[in-house]
C-alpha cells in the first residue's frame, strides 16, 4: 500500500491507482487523494500535471498564504524575488504566488533534469546565484561573493546526494567551496560555503528558484560564459 500511495502522487499515477481500485484492490488512502484533488479544483491547482506530491504543498501554502496579513504577503514575494506593484488587493498577491509555485512544480514534473539550471534568489535582501547548463552538458554554479564579486565553478556530483563545485573569481583566485542539495519536497535548493581557510562547511542557506519573466529586478550579469574547456 506504501509503495501504490508513493505512486499515486506521481505524474499520471492516480490513473493507476484508479484502474487497481476498479480491479477490486483496497485502497484507503484514494480517498484522500480524492479530497486533495477537490481543494485543487478550488484554488486553480493542476493536480494531474503536477502530481499529488507538489499539489499537496501548494494547497498548504495557499491556505497559509490566506491567513498572512498583506504586509506578510508582501515580504514573503519580496523573499521570491517577485514583484508585488502590479497587485491591487491581497487576493492578487496570493494568487500570483501560486501562480508561480504551480509553475515551478510544473518545471520539475516535465524537466527533470533541469530542474537547477535558473536563477535562485535567497535571504532577506535578497541575493541570486545562477546555475546554468555548459556546452559540455555539465552545470555551473556562478554567484556573488562579499571579497570577489562574483565566483564560479562546476557543480560535480557527489555519492550522498551534494553537487559541490570548486569557485574561483573572474581572476581565477580560489576562493573556497560550495555545495548544494535540491529539495523535491518544497522545490527548494540548500547550500553550504566553505572558504579556503576553513575547515568546516558553513551556515545553511536556502534558496528559491525564480521564475522567467517573475523577477524584481533584472538579472546580474554572469562572471564567465562557460564552454567546453573552460574548466582547465
Amino acid at each position: 500500500d506504501g509503495f501504490l500511495a508513493q505512486a499515486a502522487a506521481a505524474v499520471n499515477g492516480r490513473a493507476v491507482a484508479e484502474a487497481l481500485a476498479q480491479a477490486g484492490v483496497n485502497l484507503p488512502w484514494l480517498s484522500a487523494c480524492e479530497a486533495l484533488e477537490g481543494q485543487c479544483v478550488a484554488f486553480g491547482i493542476p493536480c494531474a500535471s503536477i502530481g499529488t506530491t507538489a499539489a499537496a504543498r501548494i494547497v498548504a501554502e495557499s491556505e497559509r498564504w490566506e491567513r498572512m496579513s498583506v504586509k506578510e504577503l508582501r515580504e514573503e514575494s519580496k523573499s521570491r524575488m517577485l514583484s508585488t506593484h502590479a497587485c491591487v488587493e491581497k487576493v492578487d498577491i496570493v494568487r500570483q504566488l501560486r501562480e508561480v509555485s504551480i509553475a515551478q512544480a510544473r518545471e520539475a514534473a516535465e524537466r527533470p533534469d533541469d530542474v537547477l539550471v535558473g536563477k535562485w534568489c535567497y535571504g532577506s535582501s535578497p541575493k541570486e546565484y545562477l546555475i546554468n547548463r555548459g556546452s559540455d552538458g555539465a552545470l555551473y554554479f556562478d554567484g556573488p561573493h562579499s571579497t570577489c564579486g562574483r565566483v564560479s565553478g562546476v557543480l560535480e556530483s557527489q555519492e550522498d546526494g551534494w553537487l559541490i563545485a570548486e569557485l574561483v573569481s573572474i581572476s581565477d583566485v580560489s576562493v573556497g567551496r560550495i555545495r548544494l542539495r535540491f529539495s523535491g519536497a518544497d522545490l527548494t535548493v540548500l547550500s553550504n560555503f566553505r572558504s579556503s581557510t576553513m575547515q568546516d562547511w558553513g551556515r545553511d542557506t536556502v534558496a528559491r528558484k525564480v521564475m522567467q519573466g517573475s523577477q524584481a529586478g533584472a538579472p546580474a550579469a554572469p562572471a564567465r560564459q562557460w564552454t567546453t574547456g573552460d574548466q582547465s
